[in-house]
């Protein structure tokens, strides 16, 4: 009863490969390499069952044993095949549900009530707008009012810096004309003091009793008191007026050669002459 199972599960097997074997052709080397395998277990399957056992040695301690039976029941090709296992059909995960939102009734009452408030505040913002937009136009005013002022400051500060310049120049030029002035009149000053000394002195030759002749032969008038040594002479006379002063004297004590040696300054008077030719 054995066998024949054994041999109905072979020939079932031999069938599915026989079956599988039928498919595309790249599956053909696969089944037959399958069926060869198959075939050389059963025979050495086959062969360990047929070759007599052993029998059994007896324990020392005469511990009980199981019986052998002769032919094991089974070819041993329980549960081998060569199909792929089957995935696991996982149940598939249920979505979370989503979050209820619970849902409020507003009578028209109420809603009428919200879009009056919605509108007012709208009204309220265009009012606070405008107010804003004249707001800014007043800024905008003063801003240019303030741009005015500030131009109208800078002028007047560049037109107080040029007065102020101007007047700087003004007042350098009349410092320099007044002490040009001041050294006029100061040299105008000494030329009358000097003309009224001339005339002084002039005024006294006249009046003097004196008469003294020049060497050029011209006739002056001194006055007392020596007034008239103290005129302006001309380079020549100077010259000679000054050497006419006194002097100290020395005499000398030896003159190795009197005819031949004029003691340092020693007068000689003498007149010159000059010949106009015709």
């Amino acid at each position: 009863m054995a066998n024949e199972n054994d041999e109905n599960s072979i020939s079932e097997r031999l069938k599915r490969i026989q079956g599988k074997a039928s498919k595309p052709s790249r599956w053909r080397p696969i089944a037959i390499g399958g069926g060869m395998f198959l075939a050389g277990a059963a025979l050495t399957s086959y062969a360990f069952m047929a070759a007599p056992e052993s029998a059994p040695v007896q324990d020392v301690l005469n511990l009980p044993t199981s019986e052998v039976n002769e032919f094991q029941d089974g070819s041993g090709l329980d549960g081998f095949t060569i199909s792929r296992p089957r995935p696991e059909n996982r149940p598939a995960r249920e979505p979370e549900p989503e979050p209820k939102v619970q849902e409020s009734r507003i009578d028209q009452g109420q809603l009428d009530q919200l879009m009056a408030e919605i509108a007012e505040l709208r009204n309220e913002a265009d009012g606070k707008s405008e107010e804003m937009k004249a707001l800014q136009a007043d800024l905008e005013a003063v801003r240019k009012e303030s741009q005015g002022k500030d131009a109208a400051i800078a002028a007047a500060e560049r037109e107080q810096l040029r007065l102020q310049s101007q007047l700087d120049s003004q007042a350098e030029l009349f410092a320099q004309q007044q002490s040009e002035d001041m050294f006029e009149q100061q040299r105008m000053a000494e030329l009358q003091a000097r003309r009224a000394a001339d005339e002084a002195r002039r005024h006294a030759q006249i009046t003097s009793p004196m008469v003294a002749f020049r060497a050029s032969g011209s006739a002056t008038q001194g006055g007392a008191g020596g007034e008239g040594d103290k005129r302006d002479y001309d380079s020549d006379e100077a010259f000679l007026r000054a050497g006419a002063q006194k002097s100290t004297v020395t005499r000398s004590q030896v003159i190795a050669n009197p005819s031949n040696t004029i003691i340092q300054g020693t007068m000689i008077e003498a007149t010159l002459e000059t010949v106009t030719c015709p």
